[in-house]
């Protein structure tokens, strides 16, 4: 009788020990919400940048309204994006709801 006690109780144990069968997996997300964001815009490419002096208030040649167009557009997608990330956050939350 001990022996078959013990035959059970190995297999009981053995059982509770081996990996479940079921996975899981994470759906993927809508597309929309994965697409690559767009580089943002600078006033002038890094090369002429780096040979601006910074004593020279004028050594730029960059007009204030060019700057700030830049700005704005920077902005605009910097918003758009941000709409993005504010989707792609609530329908993980709302697939972790759904799968627990």
């Amino acid at each position: 009788m001990k022996i078959i006690m013990i035959a059970v109780l190995a297999l009981f144990l053995s059982a509770c020990g081996s990996n479940p069968s079921v996975k899981y997996s994470f759906p993927d997300a809508p597309s929309k919400l994965m697409t690559k964001p767009a580089a943002l815009q600078t006033v002038l490419p890094k090369e002429q940048l780096a040979a601006i002096k910074l004593d020279d208030a004028n050594a730029s040649g960059i007009q204030l309204s060019t700057v700030t167009k830049v700005i704005t557009n920077n902005y605009t997608t910097c918003n758009l994006y941000q709409e993005q990330i504010f989707g792609l956050q609530n329908w993980i939350t709302e697939q972790k709801k759904l799968n627990p």
